[in-house]
């Protein structure tokens, strides 16, 4: 149990580094038109911070049903048009970071 508590230490911390340093996950990616504009006008931002923005999105407009997403017109032009699940968002995301 010591060696779990430490490990888990461990790799709090290489988090914190990464997201400080900006690598990785955390890395910034140029969004597309269409992205941003659900993403409330940021251009430049961290694949994370993308995800939370498009949850923020999603559950403000209620656009979802437990696991299917049901986009409006906005967010169907980032995911597509018909309902999606949660889990296939972030495949149809991808298209739109560099």
């Amino acid at each position: 149990m010591v060696k779990s508590a430490a490990k888990a230490k461990l790799a709090r911390a290489r988090c914190r580094a990464m997201k400080k340093a900006g690598v990785g996950i955390f890395a910034k990616k140029k969004l597309s038109d269409k992205l941003s504009a659900v993403c409330g006008g940021k251009n430049n931002i961290p694949r994370t911070q993308v995800t939370k923005l498009m949850w923020k999105y999603i559950k403000k407009n209620k656009l979802n049903k437990g696991r299917t997403i049901k986009p409006d017109k906005t967010l169907g032009a980032v995911l597509g048009g018909g309902k999606i699940d949660m889990l296939k968002m972030a495949k149809k995301i991808s298209k739109h970071l560099k």
